[in-house]
């Protein structure tokens, strides 16, 4: 939580511990994806929003791309520096998606 969130955990009554321990209590429980069975539409995603939006020819080039990038939302670290619209993201960064 530290190194990503600047949040330090100093006990087991931390509402950060409690929040993780639900959500992965329900993870646990909720079965394999498409056990179960949904009733209507869900809601369009911030990802299929972004996809949805380009044309064929926008995603064939890869410099459109890196705004969709990482938008899925999983953690990953950079694997080399890299720079973005001219901010440096050093080698070894982690990457959090902001779908705010």
């Amino acid at each position: 939580m530290r190194v990503a969130f600047g949040h330090q955990i100093t006990s087991d009554d931390d509402p950060y511990v409690e929040l993780t321990e639900g959500a992965s209590h329900a993870l646990s429980n909720a079965g394999s994806p498409g056990s179960t069975p949904a009733e209507g539409m869900a809601k369009p995603s911030f990802l299929s929003h972004l996809l949805s939006a380009i044309s064929p020819e926008e995603a064939e080039d890869p410099e459109h791309l890196l705004d969709i990038q990482g938008a899925a939302g999983v953690p990953h670290r950079s694997l080399e520096d890299d720079n973005y619209r001219g901010m440096l993201i050093p080698k070894g960064s982690l990457m959090i998606a902001n779908t705010k």
